[in-house]
C-alpha cells in the first residue's frame, strides 16, 4: 500500500488525517489538502469511546493513555440530553468514554501526520479532479458541493488514479 506509493488526500478532517497517518506510517508519499486553516473552532465536540481510543491509537502510533494526556481528554462517566422543553434524559456510560475538543482532536492528529512523514497544507481548497498522478482520496464529508449527501456520515471517496 505505501512503500514510496504517492497519495494526496482531499481533506483534512479525522478521515483524511487518519488515512494520511495509516498511509505515512507505511512508507507512503502522502499529501493532504485541506481547505480550511487550522486550528479550526467547531461547535461539535468529540466523544472518544474505548474503542475510538484504541483506533486513534492503532492510527497515529501513540498509546492510548498517551493520547488522553496529549489531547487533554476529559473522562466522561454520564451523558445528558436537554430538550427545549426542558426535559432532561441522563445516561451513566458504562464503561466511560472522553471529551475532546475538535479543534484541539484535529490539530494534533495534522500534527501526527506530518510527524510520521506527510505534508499536510491547509488553506487549500480543491475544485476539480487532481493531476499529480497520485492516487487519490476524497475524505470531505458533506461540505464538498458536488458529494452532497442527507446522511450525516463519514465518507470517502477513492479514485486509483496510479493504478
Amino acid at each position: 500500500m505505501g512503500d514510496g506509493a504517492e497519495f494526496e488526500i482531499v481533506g483534512g478532517g479525522l478521515a483524511g488525517l487518519a488515512a494520511a497517518a495509516v498511509l505515512a506510517r507505511a512508507g507512503g508519499k502522502v499529501r493532504v489538502l485541506e481547505k480550511r486553516r487550522y486550528p479550526c473552532v467547531k461547535l461539535c465536540g468529540e466523544f472518544l469511546s474505548p474503542e475510538g481510543l484504541a483506533a486513534l491509537a492503532r492510527v497515529s502510533g501513540v498509546e492510548a493513555s498517551s493520547l488522553v494526556r496529549e489531547l487533554g481528554a476529559r473522562a466522561l462517566s454520564k451523558f445528558a440530553w436537554r430538550t427545549r422543553a426542558g426535559r432532561t434524559l441522563e445516561l451513566e456510560l458504562a464503561p466511560r468514554g472522553w471529551a475532546v475538543r475538535r479543534d484541539i482532536l484535529d490539530l494534533w492528529l495534522a500534527r501526527r501526520a506530518e510527524a510520521l512523514g506527510a505534508e499536510v497544507r491547509f488553506g487549500t481548497a480543491v475544485e476539480g479532479p487532481l493531476d499529480s498522478g497520485a492516487r487519490a482520496l476524497w475524505a470531505v464529508g458533506k461540505e464538498h458541493s458536488g458529494l452532497k449527501s442527507p446522511f450525516f456520515a463519514v465518507k470517502g471517496y477513492a479514485d486509483d488514479a496510479g493504478a
